[in-house]
């Protein structure tokens, strides 16, 4: 019998958030489940490596994705350049996401999804994981490697935006 890891453990725990937030911030379900699958590679292979043990996976996990899906949506947007039609996310019924841990009250609708586009990667993690998991700007900090007041000032001019679309 082959042994479950605490890395493999925290990651079926946490799954579903994590989907949810690469859902948000991507706004395409087949790529939110790329990164989380990603994510889970990282997490065998931080386990693996001789640095420093992880204190907190879901800490980790979620600092992981959050960081994994800002790339990937920079590399969508590079793609998305030179597409003539319009953008929209692809919706996503909740029936179909797993976890109820992502159910209807965490939902972004689609039109914020639309909106949201508009945000530099940075600022729609920032406005993510503070409207949609009510982290705060020191959290959400550590995650994007920026500080709180940075954090505070992307929520803010974030959230300007999207009130003002």
């Amino acid at each position: 019998m082959i042994p479950i890891t605490p890395a493999a453990r925290a990651w079926a725990a946490e799954r579903g958030r994590l989907i949810g937030i690469a859902y948000r911030m991507l706004g395409d379900f087949g790529h939110a489940e790329d990164v989380v699958s990603e994510v889970a590679i990282d997490a065998l292979k931080a386990e693996r490596s001789n640095a420093a043990p992880v204190r907190s996976w879901p800490a980790w996990l979620t600092t992981t994705c959050v960081r994994r899906a800002i790339d990937r949506m920079r590399a969508l947007a590079a793609v998305r350049e030179e597409y003539t039609g319009c953008w929209f996310p692809e919706p996503v019924a909740t029936s179909r996401l797993p976890e109820d841990a992502v159910a209807d009250r965490e939902m972004l609708s689609l039109a914020l999804l639309h909106l949201a586009e508009r945000l530099t990667p940075e600022a729609r993690a920032a406005v993510v994981l503070h409207r949609a998991h009510g982290m705060s700007a020191v959290e959400i900090g550590a995650i994007i490697d920026k500080s709180p007041a940075a954090v505070r000032q992307l929520i803010s001019r974030g959230e300007r935006r999207l009130r003002m679309s």
